[in-house]
Parts: C-alpha cells; structure tokens; sequence
C-alpha cells in the first residue's frame, strides 16, 4: 500500500509540474492553473500524510504495540485495522478526536 501511494504521489507532483502556468497565460488560464497547483499540492500533502502514517504503523509493528489505540491504550477491532491498516485509535478515539477539531 505505501508503494501504492509513493506511485500516487509522484503522479500528484508530475501534475503540479505540469499545471504551471505559461508565461504567455491570460487571466482565464492562470486562474485555472492556480486552481489546480492547488489542488495538486492539496493531493501531495495528504498522500505524504498518509505515507507517513504507515511508515508510523511499521514502527508499532517493530515495538510491539501495532493495534492499539495510542490513546486509550485499547486494542482497535481487526476490521478497522482492516480498513485503515495505519489507524493509530480506536473508533471511539478517533471520534472523540474529530469532534474536538471540527
């Protein structure tokens, strides 16, 4: 998976080189431009995000403690871990997190 995303993220920065803007663009085509380096360098954050947190979930592998919500200390269901296999909380966690950052 983090192959996956290393491949997407090289994509994602392609792209942003390629969304640059002429130096002969009018206002229509540099807005535009702006518009997608934007959104190109939104892509490239989360993917280097991410690649992050797996490189994080490997460590917790080596340690020992992979599954268990780094904040509670409880273990994360199999299913979670199955569908975010990087997932650092258990769902009752990451909830508690998202509400007090919305």
């Amino acid at each position: 998976k983090r192959e996956e995303f290393e491949g997407e993220l090289r994509g994602a920065r392609h792209g942003l080189a390629d969304s640059l803007t002429p130096p002969d663009a009018d206002d229509a085509e540099r807005s535009s431009s702006f518009h997608e380096q934007g959104l190109r360098a939104k892509e490239g954050e989360q993917l280097t995000e991410t690649i992050g947190a797996i490189d994080d979930a490997l460590q917790r592998i080596e340690d020992g403690t992979y599954g268990m919500c780094e904040d509670c200390g409880g273990h994360i269901p199999k299913k979670r871990l199955e569908a975010v296999p990087w997932a650092k909380w258990c769902v009752s966690c990451q909830e508690k997190l998202e509400m007090a950052t919305a």
